[in-house]
């Protein structure tokens, strides 16, 4: 029997009709925001141990963005993290949300041509977004010392995050995002969900309306970040 279990508060039930009547009644978050933020069961979740281990000396960070990626909250936290520890490694995950979801590019894309791993929803403007963040903020990490590279993920964060803490050595993570009026992930209660699901410390960043970064048009990211991506650019 599949067992659905609330991310916000130990109580479980046997279909996913009574969970999202609890989640709409007790924690207030609406039934389309837990649909699209579907997480693994209890017989789907993979162990919660790492498969990995490294006594390197370096502080690896898993850094999970989109909108939000190139701001000046991420790049303080990045900041620190480099002064606390002498060697810092950075794997960002992007996940692909559709442009429907983005608050810088309200409107629908064009489906995206299947790519592995990705969400069916995400559209061609959504995951040019993605890319575009995905390659200047391993730009940005990179000037400034830290060791940096990452994917697209899932457009669920969940998805996203479970891709790269089954394969890789994360010491922390790292999710940025719009502030409570904006973030789909904070309705949801993403980060209680990374903790719950991972032995790891897990640091949410919320960024203020109106300080996230510059984003690309719809235009200049599908003509231009997926030409650059044809041509290898």
């Amino acid at each position: 029997m599949t067992i659905h279990t609330c991310i916000r508060c130990p109580l479980r039930f046997t279909n996913r009709a009574e969970l999202a009547d609890h989640m709409a009644h007790d924690h207030r978050v609406p039934g389309e925001v837990l649909e699209v933020l579907a997480y693994p069961g209890a017989h789907e979740a993979r162990p919660l141990y790492r498969q990995f281990a490294s006594d390197d000396g370096v502080h690896r960070i898993l850094l999970i963005a989109n909108q939000t990626l190139g701001s000046e909250s991420v790049m303080a936290t990045m900041h620190a993290r480099l002064r606390a520890h002498e060697r810092v490694s950075v794997f960002v995950v992007v996940p692909a949300t559709p442009s429907e979801h983005l608050a810088s590019a309200p409107g629908a894309g064009r489906p995206a041509a299947a790519e592995a791993g990705l969400d069916a929803r995400t559209d061609d403007a959504g995951l040019a977004q993605a890319r575009f963040r995905l390659r200047r903020a391993v730009a940005m990490l990179t000037d400034v010392g830290i060791v940096a590279h990452g994917r697209i993920g899932d457009a669920n964060p969940l998805r996203a995050a479970a891709s790269v803490m089954t394969a890789e050595p994360i010491d922390e993570i790292v999710l940025c995002t719009l502030d409570h009026a904006l973030s789909r992930w904070l309705r949801a209660d993403v980060p209680t969900a990374l903790r719950r699901q991972y032995d790891v410390p897990v640091t949410a960043i919320v960024v203020p309306p109106g300080a996230e970064e510059d984003a690309p048009t719809d235009d200049l990211a599908v003509n231009g970040t997926l030409a650059a991506e044809a041509t290898g650019a």
